[in-house]
């Protein structure tokens, strides 16, 4: 429905005076001006209206005095038409712009100023009591804004009751075509611009044939117009011309004339039967649009002057391609004439010829409604600024720089809401014990270690780490530096590793680089009786195997997670032990084991490896404390410890290891600090009593001991791409939008405030989600999403 404000403006002259009066049909209120009128205007119009014809060599779709060939003068047809044409429209507009007009002039500017987004302009309804007036191109009035359209009515036309109004048809449009053929005439374009018209609606040409009977073509004509089906639009092409006191007239073939006043009954039919646009697309028309607007038709358009055989199948193409893209009659007449307008060599004042006529108590304009599928797309698909801003913040969301500072944040808030509303997990002993070399346990080991190395890392400390372990009993032992290159007092350490895995049989899982392709070098352990994770990760996600039993190359964290599982069962029978005289990898094996009922019982449905639909990530669930995933200690702290009996000794035993750089700077594993670690961090750090300086780095080793965590305690916190969200939440938005329109200004700030309740709440329930449904739901980049087509109608 056309919601745009309705003016018309009707102007009556009497001798030499011309009043003005407006009417806005929605305020009911009238404005009024007088106005002497010029005659120099005539003159110029005149002038224009005999150079019109010479402009062009082909023969125009009427018949007259000057209807035959023309013999050119020896100026320019041309170039004197333009001159004509500029003079009457700067004497035109400079009458239409004087003072005694500046209060209608800025009434119906003021409210084309108004657009919102279901209010596009204003429609602007010209009505002339004399036809000198109404042969004026008033559509070429120059209002100083482009979101004024203006069309033609009739003066004195009434208001239908609404109980007679026109209930249009439903379902596809029918559109009547009749199409003159004569000997004067080329009609083949017009056959081919209508033609396109049968992709969207159901078209009827009706064409004389040779040998015919006029009276019988007269008569095929009368029954189709009136057919019980009824018609949506009638489309006229051939000659036609001005007969005053019979209401216009229109040739069907040669010979067979009808005037208006014959056929007034007929039109009146087809029009309570659904008619509700005619299009004559030939000479004169003036007289026949009259005749139909009073008949009751919504709209009408014709041609006011003489149209000529190049410039009425080019707006009948125009016309007709703009109808099947689901624009309206309006903008169908507006989309030809800017054709013609950006065409003006070819088609010399062609754009000041059509004119639209409207019946002012018909506000809805004619247009070929689609599917109901082409319909929904009509009024979902996105406007330009829609599709660019959509666009910019879906490409946002695929930046990895935004997606890190976005998850970032995400967790931080999440961290944050946790600790405010003491939902946090369930105290229990740490799965994971870090053993993290620092700079202070770095510094304690040079005195007693001559020539300490940090890159790589002293293979002899290693070895002290790995001993000591050995003698604690620990059963699962990682660790998390790269051994792949051979370095002095490798033999130490070697010796310490073998030592464990012979007298105590414990799993050792070492870090990888599959990227580099650097293994563990095999002087320090091989994979028949050690196990081999990749360290690589992508930051922040949980990095899960192709596999869940290992066949191939697994994860780091997930290694020491299926190793710490099957270790925890020390009563599994068949489970394969590393042994130093293995001949087969001891991860072969693993993985044989695994593929058994026993293993898929005890290990792999305990891990629970199950892979988040669509191909989503996992991540690091940040938003719990580092002190609830693992426990750290200092290497050097470690060393100097006293275990044997004590409640720690019983506690690291039943943990799984992970020896790893403790953030010094040249262990080439330390990352920026998350913000929801850093918030911890400061949380427990403001509970001791003195407080510490806190770490300023996040290693990858505590990374990995998250994932071990995770992987354990079968805590998984799916991350929704904000991609996804943005898509889902821009359908959302333009739905919103569609509702929107639909209320009134004051309902409007009502809905406003309970959007922005509801943003509130859409951020508590993805809070809570996370909490209760492990998924993270982005919340910025969808919430600006929603609130760009929410204000865009706010």
């Amino acid at each position: 429905m056309n919601r745009s404000p309705i003016f018309q403006l009707t102007v009556c002259r009497l001798n030499t005076q011309c009043s003005f009066t407006l009417t806005c049909w929605s305020e009911n209120q009238q404005l009024q001006a007088n106005l002497e009128y010029p005659r120099e205007l005539e003159r110029l119009y005149e002038a224009w209206q005999c150079l019109y014809p010479k402009a062009y060599l082909s023969l125009p779709r009427g018949r007259g005095e000057e209807g035959g060939g023309l013999t050119p003068s020896s100026l320019d047809p041309q170039n004197q038409l333009e001159e004509a044409k500029q003079s009457l429209l700067w004497t035109f507009n400079q009458w239409l712009g004087e003072h005694a007009l500046l209060n209608i002039r800025e009434k119906i500017q003021s409210e084309a100023s108004r657009q919102t987004p279901e209010n596009k302009g204003v429609d602007l309804l010209v009505a002339c009591n004399s036809i000198d007036l109404v042969r004026l191109p008033w559509e070429a009035w120059d209002l100083n804004s482009e979101a004024i359209r203006i069309s033609r009515t009739v003066i004195n036309v009434e208001n239908e009751p609404v109980s007679t109004q026109t209930n249009f048809r439903r379902g596809k449009a029918r559109i009547l075509v009749v199409l003159t053929d004569t000997s004067e005439l080329s009609l083949n374009k017009d056959r081919e611009a209508v033609r396109q018209l049968s992709k969207v609606a159901e078209v009827c040409r009706l064409k004389f044939k040779l040998g015919q009977n006029a009276k019988e073509f007269k008569q095929q004509f009368v029954t189709h117009l009136r057919d019980e089906r009824g018609w949506d639009a009638l489309i006229f092409a051939g000659h036609s011309d001005e007969t005053p006191l019979t209401g216009g007239s229109f040739e069907l073939a040669p010979g067979v004339t009808l005037s208006m006043s014959e056929v007034e009954e007929q039109f009146a039919q087809a029009k309570n039967q659904g008619l509700r646009v005619a299009i004559f697309n030939s000479c004169k028309g003036l007289r026949i649009a009259e005749s139909l607007i009073k008949l009751g038709l919504s709209q009408v358009v014709v041609m006011r002057e003489k149209i000529h055989d190049r410039v009425a199948p080019a707006f009948l193409d125009k016309f007709c391609q703009s109808l099947t893209r689901g624009k309206d009659v309006q903008e169908a007449v507006q989309d030809a004439c800017n054709y013609f307008k950006s065409e003006k060599i070819t088609y010399p004042s062609a754009y000041l010829i059509p004119s639209l006529f409207r019946r002012p108590f018909r506000a809805e304009l004619f247009r070929i409604e689609p599917s109901p599928l082409k319909q929904a797309w009509r009024d979902w698909k996105p406007t330009r600024r829609e599709a660019i801003a959509l666009s910019s913040v879906l490409l946002f969301s695929l930046m990895l720089p935004v997606q890190d500072l976005l998850l970032d944040v995400r967790t931080l808030a999440q961290a944050f809401y946790r600790h405010q509303t003491k939902q946090l997990p369930r105290e229990a002993s740490p799965p994971v014990r870090l053993i993290a070399i620092d700079q202070e346990s770095i510094n304690e080991a040079n005195e007693t270690i001559k020539e300490f190395e940090t890159f790589p890392m002293e293979r002899a400390y290693l070895a002290q780490l790995v001993r000591r372990l050995s003698e604690l009993n620990v059963r699962t032992i990682g660790i998390d530096y790269l051994l792949s290159t051979q370095e002095p007092r490798q033999k130490q350490l070697s010796e310490a590793i073998e030592s464990a895995v012979k007298q105590q049989s414990i799993w050792f899982v070492f870090a990888i680089d599959n990227r580099q392709n650097k293994k563990v070098f095999s002087e320090i352990a091989t994979p028949q009786w050690s196990l081999q994770g990749d360290l690589n990760f992508w930051r922040w996600y949980v990095e899960l195997p192709t596999k869940a039993t290992c066949s191939s190359s697994c994860p780091f964290a997930y290694l020491l997670a299926l190793s710490h599982t099957l270790n925890q069962s020390l009563s599994l029978t068949g489970l394969p032990q590393p042994n130093l005289q293995n001949r087969t990898e001891f991860q072969q094996e693993l993985s044989d084991y695994l593929n058994t009922e026993k293993g898929q019982k005890n290990a792999i449905a305990s891990l629970k490896q199950t892979y988040s639909p669509f191909g989503w990530r996992s991540i690091l669930d940040f938003s719990i404390p580092p002190e609830q995933v693992y426990e750290r200690m200092s290497s050097g702290e470690f060393l100097k410890s006293a275990f044997p009996g004590s409640e720690l000794h019983q506690q690291i035993r039943q943990q799984t290891v992970v020896i790893a750089s403790g953030g010094y700077p040249e262990a080439g594993d330390n990352f920026s600090l998350p913000l929801a670690v850093q918030y911890w961090r400061r949380v427990q750090n403001s509970s001791q009593p003195k407080a510490e300086e806190l770490p300023s780095v996040f290693t990858g080793g505590e990374a990995h001991a998250y994932m071990i965590h995770h992987l354990l305690s079968q805590h998984r916190v799916t991350l929704i791409p904000s991609f996804w969200m943005v898509l889902l939440v821009a359908l959302l938005g333009k739905g919103m939008t569609l509702i929107l329109l639909k209320q009134q200004i004051k309902q409007r700030e009502q809905w406003k405030l309970g959007l922005v309740g509801a943003t509130g709440a859409y951020g508590v329930v993805g809070f809570q989600a996370y909490l209760w449904s492990s998924v993270l739901i982005p919340w910025f980049l969808p919430s600006v999403m929603f609130w760009f087509y929410v204000l865009s109608v706010l």
